[in-house]
């Protein structure tokens, strides 16, 4: 594979004191960024027709502006819908152990 890599960095700490981790991969010209903070992706960089490489996520600088953010609702970035922790506390059986 081309020049494949994989980073991690602590970036910030957000309002409930817990620190906000990014993991970016990159292969190539391509690299997407995604972060603890709601499971969002804040970067994804990609070429153009031209070579050209680009962020093409609408979003934030700073975890304070995306905590900020989740009072107006908006979920730039979002891997999952608002609802997605509607389910928090149940639990499922498989093979006879419950998790």
């Amino acid at each position: 594979m081309e020049n494949t890599s994989c980073s991690i960095s602590k970036v910030d700490i957000i309002s409930d004191n817990s620190d906000e981790t990014r993991y970016t991969l990159k292969q190539g010209k391509i690299s997407i960024t995604l972060s603890t903070f709601g499971a969002s992706i804040v970067v994804l960089e990609l070429p153009d027709r031209d070579g050209k490489v680009a962020d093409c996520v609408l979003g934030f600088d700073s975890v304070a502006e995306y905590d900020r953010g989740r009072e107006h609702t908006n979920f730039f970035g979002a891997t999952v819908g608002r609802v997605a922790n509607r389910i928090a506390g149940s639990s499922f059986t498989v093979d006879g152990v419950t998790t």
